[in-house]
């Protein structure tokens, strides 16, 4: 082969761009910042759900001294935004419950090296 056979052979590197998308379902920790700042206490409760792994509203409201309302609305919010993910729990007859409780916990999915 000649040199010019060769040369037309090779790639050229300069205009090859590899693109690699991040995953839709992962939260890069600046947008993990930008997602806990919106309310004071998202990091209150990320803590707690850390620590705790999953609870209901109304234990989370006993833990941060606030209203169940408040905490409610900032937890959907967290939910909402992905950080969190929730489950239904069992109606218990004996304690008169009409809804069954909400649980909370963390979306370890988001994170893969936190798994």
């Amino acid at each position: 082969m000649s040199k010019d056979n060769n040369d037309s052979n090779k790639l050229n590197l300069k205009n090859i761009t590899i693109k690699q998308e991040t995953p839709k379902d992962i939260i890069l920790e600046e947008n993990w910042s930008k997602l806990m700042d919106k309310h004071e206490l998202r990091y209150e409760l990320w803590s707690i759900l850390k620590l705790f792994n999953e609870l209901n509203v109304t234990e989370i409201s006993h833990l941060v001294k606030q209203s169940k309302s408040t905490v409610s609305r900032v937890l959907i919010g967290m939910e909402n935004d992905r950080l969190l993910i929730s489950r239904r729990g069992r109606k218990k007859p004996e304690d008169g419950e009409k809804i069954p409780p909400k649980y909370y916990r963390i979306n370890v999915d988001l994170f893969p090296g936190n798994k």
